[in-house]
């Protein structure tokens, strides 16, 4: 039996990120460097990212859908704001789950645990869909799905310190373990079912990356705690250099004639185009 070889890279990065969701503690306190810094990097890092990859990408995907849909449906202004819709209420999700988690006195007497699971179930759904959606990524590009998975893996840093913030004994209990055994069984889900359906697996992807927005706003550029300018803009200098390279190599041709033209351009997104 042969396994398809893009479904091996989609396993393989599902497992880097199974190890840095376990080692995010350990990551974001790394030995001689203050936690702010690696805060502030990996910040910056995620919001090139969103602006270079992630905003355009949306964009993108409203046009193949637009394309998909107007063989079959007669395409108005507003079915094609679906998309937009559909991210926007990802952002509205978890930015509804963030405070909700963060305040402390509520209407009805409701117990912290159910906080921590309301909160916890959002979190396991964004990282099934994470790894549900790999195999497509890798299919569309294996160098665009490599950097997904490295700005998802900082953003996991990120995203276990504020859950750790909010529900420091039930999330080290359990929390963490089951966030890792979604992305495992995200990418099982796939593997048994693959994710062929352009429409779902684009409104997935919408999805996701409007909860991504939210995250990396919320939990990344927070103006509350230490922060270091310096780092910030290291991590978008390096994460725009990743980009315009990973561009470079899958359209060297087109990069040569017009640099920065080709790479506003022909950025393909492995998180929201499909062929």
């Amino acid at each position: 039996m042969t396994i398809d070889p893009s479904l091996r890279l989609a396993f393989l990065l599902t497992l880097v990120l199974m190890v840095l969701h376990y080692f995010a503690p350990k990551i974001r306190r790394f030995p001689g460097i203050p936690e702010h810094y690696t805060t502030s990097f990996t910040g910056g890092f995620a919001a090139s990212y969103v602006f270079l990859h992630l905003l355009p990408g949306l964009a993108e995907n409203r046009e193949t859908l637009g394309q998909l849909l107007s063989e079959d449906y007669f395409m108005t202004p507003l079915k094609e704001l679906d998309v937009y819709m559909v991210g926007l209420l990802g952002f509205l999700l978890f930015f509804g789950l963030d405070r909700i988690a963060e305040r402390k006195t509520y209407p009805l007497p409701v117990s912290e645990s159910f906080h921590f699971y309301l909160h916890l179930s959002a979190i396991l759904l964004y990282n099934g869909i994470i790894t549900y959606t790999m195999p497509v990524r890798v299919m569309v590009g294996p160098a665009f799905a490599v950097l997904f998975t490295v700005v998802m893996g900082l953003h996991f840093v990120i995203q276990d310190q504020a859950l750790e913030r909010h529900f420091p004994e039930d999330f080290k209990a359990k929390g963490r373990f089951l966030l890792i055994l979604a992305l495992l069984g995200g990418f099982i889900l796939a593997a048994v079912n693959e994710p062929d359906n352009v429409f779902v697996v684009a409104l997935l992807n919408s999805f996701l990356g409007g909860a991504v927005l939210m995250n990396v706003f919320r939990n990344e550029l927070p103006t509350d705690r230490k922060s270091s300018f310096t780092w910030f803009t290291v991590g978008i200098a390096l994460g725009a250099a990743l980009l315009f390279w990973i561009t470079w190599l899958e359209h060297p041709s087109n990069i040569r004639k017009a640099p920065i033209g080709a790479f506003l351009s022909l950025r393909t997104s492995s998180l929201f185009y499909f062929p």
